[in-house]
């Protein structure tokens, strides 16, 4: 029986946005002076001998507290970026005040343009496995809040069919319509080689799911102007500078309209089943995070797998 290796993971330390309490996202900033101390007691207070592998987010947070406990730690060891570790895709929302950008984001992340749980939690399940097939070993993982949280739903998780991928749920509730049967075995052929062919639908979902969320997103904003509704709570200079770029990447989607209409007659057909069943667990970021809050910035979480 193969011995079972265990993550330590970390959470990068604390940013100057963090102490802002804004909605960093994708903004690749480095540690403030409170963040480089967070991480230099983790290092010299916890023991990290059994590591055999270091993976970061490759945001220069990640990384550069993967780079402090690696020296405090005297690991001899390189570090490997991941882009599955990287925070989830805040959108429209990234740099605003987490006293209303959080509710916003959390209950319609795609209105927002940026990533739903079951996203982030998919992306996870594709770096676990990709690290499976790395030389036996414990690793160090340094990445972010919602990163850490679909860990720790995983952990709580992985030893119950949970309906927590994609794939589980289609085993499980396969579609009777022929069209989205078609789409699937279109999207299997599509991106089957890149992972295997049991991850197909991973795959697919990491590579247009944020660029469907943004087209998504644009059609709902256009639709909520034409109707006279309020429009997101930020400023109208961040929303102009926002909306040219969505715009700009949903065109940019249109080469890929046959995939896009696949995936969004599979994703439509996913949620409609989430739905409708109690046992799938929810897809909204507040409810997870209720029951799996992140891990505070400088702290390790330990994972088996």
């Amino acid at each position: 029986m193969e011995a079972k290796r265990k993550l330590f993971v970390v959470r990068h330390g604390e940013t100057d946005l963090n102490e802002k309490d804004v909605l960093q996202g994708r903004i690749d900033c480095g540690l403030n002076a409170t963040g480089v101390a967070q991480i230099q007691k983790l290092a010299k207070t916890s023991s990290f001998n059994s590591i055999k592998h270091i993976y970061s987010s490759p945001l220069k947070r990640a990384t550069q507290s993967a780079e402090i406990i690696k020296q405090l730690s005297s690991l001899d060891l390189p570090i490997k970026t991941d882009k599955d570790l990287m925070v989830g895709e805040r959108g429209l929302l990234t740099k605003e005040p987490n006293r209303f950008a959080k509710t916003q984001f959390y209950t319609s992340p795609i209105l927002c343009h940026g990533e739903s749980f079951r996203d982030v939690y998919n992306r996870t399940l594709m770096f676990l496995e990709r690290i499976s097939s790395d030389p036996s070993g414990d690793a160090l993982v340094v990445t972010h809040g919602d990163v850490i949280t679909t860990f720790r739903y995983y952990k709580d998780r992985m030893s119950t069919n949970n309906y927590g991928n994609w794939s589980d749920i289609l085993d499980k509730f396969p579609p009777s319509d022929p069209r989205i049967s078609q789409a699937l075995n279109e999207l299997k052929s599509e991106f089957g080689g890149i992972s295997g062919e049991d991850n197909f639908l991973l795959s697919a979902f990491r590579d247009l799911s944020i660029d469907l969320s943004m087209m998504i997103g644009e059609q709902q904003i256009q639709k909520d102007k034409s109707a006279g509704k309020p429009a997101l709570l930020i400023s109208e200079k961040a929303k102009s500078k926002r909306f040219k770029r969505a715009l700009e990447q949903a065109e940019a989607t249109k080469q890929f309209a046959s995939k896009q209409e696949n995936f969004f007659l599979v994703r439509k057909y996913l949620d409609s089943v989430i739905s409708n069943h109690p046992d799938i667990p929810s897809d909204r970021w507040d409810e997870i995070f209720q029951q799996y809050n992140p891990t505070d910035n400088g702290k390790v979480f330990e994972l088996e797998i």
